[in-house]
């Protein structure tokens, strides 16, 4: 009896993997998930045990974009930015984009925050299972 279970357990796990291959959405690896990133042209990790960090922190992290983030035309407005990172195995960034939308769609002021992004210095990586990993970072900005 204890093999029907097993063999049945076998077959499980393999339908799962299976569809999640079909699917070709998220794969499961060293157990945190993962997808395909285009933009990269290599598989990303979408939840780790040790997410990304900037160094010096969120607050260090906003101020490095406010004093760089040029609006021309205006001093002063606010907006909001769902801004899509990877940050790969040595910290860089190595994507940078807004959620949703091609680069050619992107508004003036969106061209302008990717290009405060990219020019950010190295993240401590993040990690799974502790193995450094390529990660993606959906991060809300509000300026």
């Amino acid at each position: 009896m204890k093999c029907f279970g097993l063999l049945g357990l076998v077959v499980l796990v393999g339908f799962i993997m299976m569809s999640a291959k079909q699917s070709n959405k998220t794969y499961i690896h060293l157990d945190c998930p993962y997808k395909y990133d285009s933009a990269v042209e290599m598989n990303v990790f979408v939840h780790v045990d040790n997410v990304p960090e900037y160094p010096g922190g969120d607050v260090a992290m906003l101020k490095f974009i406010i004093e760089r983030f040029k609006y021309p035309g205006q001093e002063e407005w606010q907006a909001s930015f769902k801004l899509r990172l990877v940050i790969d195995v040595n910290g860089a960034v190595i994507a940078a984009g807004i959620m949703g939308k091609s680069n050619d769609d992107l508004t003036l002021a969106e061209k302008e925050l990717v290009r405060v992004v990219r020019e950010m210095p190295r993240w401590k990586p993040g990690s799974c299972r502790g193995k450094v990993v390529p990660v993606s970072v959906l991060l809300p900005v509000y300026l």
